[in-house]
């Protein structure tokens, strides 16, 4: 007998490709799967957890299909990447979980955002394979972007066309399209997100923990480089200054930031902006944290 719960998903994802998600009732489910109440309640607290859950499972049949495809041969990782993205999208299925996923994504829905950040995340992973790791700054950007033209290629495609587009046509071109974007940024060392956004996804979604001693690495790795430059000796001097406020062991936030400011200033327009804007948000990341234990702390008391 099939899982009740992948028969209650399967029966969801019917009704809301008939009726839509907010015309679908959770007792419209339990009618048309006749599954018992408690039986749905077992699984799914509302009808929002039977939609992550459907997406979810759409995810990992993605990350299957794509692990399959690294087995078989291609002229070139690009080809392979296309082929990882179009095949699954591709599938008849997909079309109204590709639906969902935009419109689930735009309510505000942090299970929802979590899972896009998989999404991402991966994507962002592969283009550093690709193009390697002097992307890596600005391959969340690139992602991103990518999945913004998708979205945008199929809601246009289906208003015109009532159909969807072809993918295995679109996705190529849509990859050259981020292939010189990508270029440009590292023409330009420029980018939208002046750190990887994921990161504050999984310290949301996951409870991701910033250690002092990740803080001092990039610290240390900034200082490396302006070193190595034509970095004046002020700029090296606050590099030195915020390593020792952050290495004490009780740290003040107040000085700790009004120097991260002041980092993030001296280096704005120099060919290490992109490194000093990521630790400064990184380190406020942090401050945050450790403001937060401490308030933890002192409430136990």
């Amino acid at each position: 007998m099939r899982d009740r719960k992948h028969l209650i998903m399967d029966t969801a994802l019917e009704l809301f490709k008939e009726h839509g998600i907010p015309h679908t009732s959770i007792q419209m489910i339990l009618e048309t799967s006749q599954v018992a109440k408690g039986t749905f309640y077992k699984y799914f607290n509302s009808k929002s957890d039977v939609i992550v859950a459907i997406l979810e499972q759409s995810h990992q049949d993605d990350m299957v299909i794509r692990r399959e495809l690294e087995a078989c041969e291609y002229p070139s990782e690009l080809a392979l990447l296309a082929d990882q993205l179009a095949v699954p999208m591709s599938l008849p299925e997909k079309r109204p979980i590709l639906e969902m996923l935009w419109s689930e994504y735009h309510s505000g829905e942090l299970e929802i955002s979590a899972l896009i950040g998989k999404q991402i995340k991966w994507l962002s992973s592969r283009l550093v394979d690709i193009y390697g790791a002097e992307i890596k700054p600005y391959s969340f950007d690139a992602a991103m972007l990518y999945f913004g033209m998708v979205q945008q290629v199929s809601l246009t495609w289906e208003s015109l066309f009532r159909t969807s587009p072809d993918w295995h046509e679109v996705i190529p071109k849509l990859l050259r399209y981020i292939e010189a974007i990508i270029k440009v940024m590292l023409d330009s060392r420029e980018n939208i997100f002046a750190m990887d956004p994921l990161l504050q996804l999984d310290q949301k979604g996951s409870g991701v923990h910033i250690e002092k001693g990740f803080v001092l690495e990039l610290i240390d790795a900034l200082k490396q480089k302006a070193a190595a430059g034509n970095t004046p000796v002020s700029s090296i001097e606050l590099i030195d200054g915020l390593h020792g406020l952050i290495a004490q062991k009780v740290i003040n936030c107040t000085l700790i930031l009004i120097a991260l400011k002041a980092l993030k200033e001296a280096f704005e327009r120099t060919g290490l902006e992109l490194e000093a804007r990521r630790l400064f948000f990184i380190a406020k990341i942090y401050l945050e944290q450790s403001q937060q234990r401490k308030e933890q702390t002192y409430e136990k008391k």
